[in-house]
């Protein structure tokens, strides 16, 4: 049953059952404690969102389910045997787009196996995401060369070009790389999506066990196609661009093709990421059509 915004505002904080509603004062002081709340979830993740999403009150109840998700995994976890969270086994992370999807948590396995029998869940394509397709993908002047080129790819197979999207906020760069994998794996390919800050955590938590971390590897460099979502967004040390580069260089050798999507241009990529970023960049520039996404955010749109 949908619980309305102010009803599970009330129901988290509390206030449900007193028998009257708050006054003014009173909710004041409810709003502020949730926004407290999902402050320190987002910090506790390393989390900043884009200034878009961040002053848009559509994202709140998204928010909220976050920063539960967040503190029940982080202050009351029972471990994974008795794991009583809404997804068992599983917690939420929220991207910087303001979108929510649910990983394996740090209390299961050191790394997920993306390549699990079903190729649904191989793809490891956050539920909120399946519903991006071709079908519901709206052409306009600003991405029709981008959807052309995806088009292509599906056509080719793993003979094709890959894409690196570039563009600002909302301008339907992650719905086209979802979108053009869910057809690849309808096509009978074998595909998988990563959200970069994501996938950055994950082979941290490897470290520990290179065996984990090689099986891993190899599977990304060898899966027919691999979206790379959000790229750029955690680029800011050597030891992350030294990933980047083995699993897109892996790729490259491979012959597989890769999307990739980005707030950044190829040129500010390469321009902030020394040699690594060089070598990055010409394999991206070499392996991909680079293009850039336009026109306004699609997102700003009621959510509740």
């Amino acid at each position: 049953m949908k619980i309305e915004p102010m009803q599970h505002i009330l129901t988290t904080a509390g206030a449900m059952g007193t028998g009257a509603m708050p006054d003014d004062k009173g909710m004041a002081d409810i709003f502020a404690n949730a926004k407290k709340r999902i402050e320190e979830a987002l910090a506790r993740e390393h989390v900043v969102l884009d200034e878009a999403v961040a002053k848009n009150d559509n994202y709140f109840l998204r928010l909220l389910e976050f920063a539960e998700s967040n503190e029940h995994c982080t202050f009351h976890c029972p471990g994974r045997t008795h794991c009583d969270s809404a997804i068992k086994g599983y917690t939420a992370r929220m991207d910087a787009h303001g979108y929510i999807s649910y990983c394996k948590c740090k209390a299961g396995d050191t790394y997920w196996d993306i390549f699990s029998t079903s190729q649904t869940k191989a793809s490891h394509i956050p539920a909120l995401y399946r519903q991006m397709t071709l079908a519901n993908y709206k052409e306009t002047e600003d991405n029709k060369k981008a959807l052309r080129y995806a088009k292509e790819l599906l056509a080719q197979g793993t003979a094709g070009k890959g894409l690196f999207l570039t563009g600002t906020t909302g301008t339907g760069k992650t719905h086209l790389a979802v979108a053009t994998l869910q057809a690849w794996i309808e096509n009978g390919h074998s595909g998988a999506f990563c959200t970069v800050p994501l996938l950055v955590d994950q082979l941290r938590e490897c470290m520990d066990g290179n065996d984990g971390k090689s099986v891993y590897m190899d599977r990304l460099a060898r899966v027919d196609l691999l979206v790379l979502d959000d790229f750029g967004a955690e680029y800011s040390t050597d030891w992350v661009r030294s990933q980047m580069w083995l699993i897109i260089n892996a790729r490259y050798a491979e012959h597989k093709p890769f999307i990739i999507t980005s707030n950044l241009r190829l040129e500010d990529i390469e321009a902030g990421g020394g040699v690594q970023g060089q070598r990055i960049c010409s394999r991206i520039a070499g392996h991909c059509h680079v293009l850039e996404l336009g026109g306004a955010d699609r997102r700003v749109t009621p959510l509740f």
